[in-house]
């Protein structure tokens, strides 16, 4: 078992200290090879952590009886099976090739979406060696402008989403809904992350 296998077992044993309902979601990982063949299409491979990550567990189950808020591994963000991913990345490309779409928000090919809040915005590993920070993580949403890093790693996220749960950043709202306190993420955030040191 990896060092980062451990964070996320630590993750899920925090999300059930917690009472988060994704826990009875997420799905059984992935078998290597459904993995490699998964994404044989892609314009480069996986970096390491994010392979670990569908072999840890393969995102998690959506229907239609479920709320968001159930599904989420962290405020607002659910994490995509392998097969929701490449679906979403898919349509993200083609959006891209639209002679419309302004030049700035375009979707590179070589980020993948892991993350969503299913309403557009992402979380996304980039896939090789293409900025020499191939776990680079980018996030695709209202906080920060368009492909802006948000984690140096797949790993700093994780460390930075226990370390809330732990020391209950995450709460449940009046509303019973997942919530943060978002100075005291931002705070844990640049703490957990090299991006920032």
């Amino acid at each position: 078992m990896t060092a980062f296998d451990k964070k996320l077992d630590s993750v899920f044993a925090q999300m059930k200290i917690s009472k988060r309902p994704v826990v009875n979601y997420l799905q059984p990982g992935l078998s290597r090879e459904y993995l490699l063949n998964a994404t044989n299409e892609l314009p480069d491979t996986f970096p390491d952590e994010l392979v670990e990550m569908y072999l840890w567990k393969n995102g998690t189950h959506i229907s239609s009886e479920l709320i968001t808020d159930q599904v989420c591994f962290f405020p607002g963000y659910y994490f995509l099976s392998i097969e929701d991913a490449l679906y979403e990345y898919t349509q993200l490309i083609s959006i891209s090739n639209c002679p419309d779409i302004i030049e700035d928000i375009k979707w590179n090919k070589y980020w993948f979406p892991v993350f969503s809040n299913a309403a557009g915005d992402f979380y996304s590993v980039c896939l090789g060696d293409v900025y020499n920070k191939s776990n680079v993580l980018k996030c695709f949403s209202y906080d920060l402008p368009f492909g802006q890093e948000a984690f140096a790693t797949l790993s700093a996220l994780m460390k930075t989403v226990y370390d809330c749960y732990r020391e209950d950043i995450f709460y449940l709202g009046e509303d019973n809904l997942l919530k943060m306190n978002r100075k005291e993420f931002n705070r844990i955030r640049m703490q957990n992350n090299s991006l920032y040191r």
